[in-house]
């Protein structure tokens, strides 16, 4: 269900962190792009990371569970 969902948004997230790494690796982005964008996605994937903790954890949750 939705828990499931927010998990692969998750892994998405890291997904992602390899393609902008490599992406800056290999030269397509410049060092100061990386630097935004990598900031920005990390910001994301804590805040999605704290938001399943919280659906693990809260009983108002339970609908979402399923």
């Amino acid at each position: 269900g939705f828990l499931q969902f927010l998990s692969y948004a998750y892994g998405s997230c890291k997904e992602l962190e390899v393609f902008l790494m490599m992406s800056r690796d290999l030269g397509y982005i410049d060092i100061e792009d990386y630097k935004e964008i990598a900031e920005k996605l990390d910001k994301t994937a804590r805040k999605l990371f704290v938001f399943i903790k919280k659906v693990e954890s809260e009983k108002w949750f339970d609908w979402f569970k399923k």
